[in-house]
């Protein structure tokens, strides 16, 4: 692994991308029969639809920009690394991590989890039923539509289920 150089590759049906320690602006687009893969307005890779099962994305240290286009309905995992990230799902089952930063994650249409990590987050769920984890820091957590699972974590937080049956948890307390 050489986070000087951003790099994408395919790895057992998984496209693997690789963000740098720096801050990078990773975006994934489909267009026409492939995804193509551009960090810092550059394209590294382009791969056929067919041969793509799931989208991982490491954005690793720096302020990242990760935009999955929301013309994508696979299943995608996104880590953000250190640095205050933001981070666009797809429309697909999203998992969006935040890790150590101030971070703003937003789901797509599919069923999505959203872990903020350590700082003060920002989550919106979109819609399908989603999870919002906001961890430690005081996170602002948005269900949108469908059935959430909303939990704050330590210290202070805002949350707000939207339309739809959800759970909200904040710490020892249960809202509903």
């Amino acid at each position: 692994m050489n986070t000087n150089a951003a790099s994408a590759r395919l790895e057992d049906g998984a496209l693997v991308v690789e963000g740098t320690i720096n801050d990078d602006k990773i975006v994934v687009e489909k267009h026409g029969n492939n995804f193509n893969v551009l960090v810092n307005c550059d394209l590294i890779g382009q791969f056929r639809r067919r041969d793509v099962d799931s989208i991982e994305i490491h954005g690793y240290n720096g302020d990242d920009f990760i935009d999955l286009s929301n013309n994508i309905s696979i299943y995608s995992i996104v880590y953000g690394g250190k640095g205050n990230d933001v981070i666009f799902g797809s429309n697909g089952s999203n998992e969006l991590h935040g890790d150590e930063g101030n971070d703003a994650l937003f789901g797509g249409n599919g069923a999505d989890l959203l872990i903020g990590g350590d700082g003060n987050d920002f989550l919106f769920g979109g819609n399908g039923a989603d999870a919002l984890f906001g961890g430690a820091g005081m996170d602002w957590l948005f269900g949108g539509n469908g059935a959430d699972l909303l939990d704050g974590g330590d210290d202070e937080d805002w949350l707000f289920g939207g339309n739809g049956a959800d759970l909200l948890l904040n710490g020892e307390h249960n809202f509903q």
